[in-house]
């Protein structure tokens, strides 16, 4: 299940959502000025609290970063996705298989809409993982049986030949 709760925080979840509720236009998500306590912990990380932060927060190293000046609309996503990592929550209920997602935002209906999204995003992601593993595995059987067919009529080949020369 850590490994389901990993799927379902992963970028490819986080930015889905992003897209899907258009969030790096949402005022609650690219406005979002630090807390006090914000403020306090980056000052006690030595980490800065600027905008170009949010691709650190969403997953993106420096290195991954192209060497072109990043936009004003990629920061602005790239803040939204931060902040909505920082509002939502995810975890496992009890001992069960059951995920439970949360977030917080400035209204319940928002609130709502986003812990749906997640868990769309999350259900599409899992769905893609396994039609992508099933077409490898399918792929795979598709090369398994043709070597094996080529196999067998090589032997079946080799079988006719000795038939038809006999050594008596």
């Amino acid at each position: 299940i850590e490994g389901q709760l990993e799927i379902a925080r992963s970028s490819d979840v986080v930015d889905g959502t992003v897209r899907a509720l258009d969030l790096d236009s949402d005022p609650d998500f690219v406005d979002w000025k630090p807390s006090l306590l914000d403020k306090s912990k980056d000052w006690l990380l030595g980490v800065s609290a600027q905008v170009d932060t949010g691709q650190e927060a969403a997953g993106i190293r420096a290195s991954d970063t192209p060497s072109r000046p990043r936009t004003e609309q990629e920061q602005l996503h790239d803040l939204a996705i931060a902040t909505l990592q920082n509002m939502m929550a995810l975890r496992r209920i009890g001992n069960s298989t059951i995920i439970e997602i949360s977030a917080a935002a400035s209204t319940p209906q928002k609130a709502v809409a986003i812990a749906d999204t997640l868990a769309r995003q999350y259900i599409q992601k899992n769905i893609a993982m396994k039609a992508d593993s099933s077409r490898q595995y399918s792929d795979w059987l598709e090369k398994f049986v043709r070597e094996q067919q080529r196999g067998l009529a090589d032997a079946s080949s080799a079988l006719n030949t000795f038939n038809s020369n006999p050594r008596d």
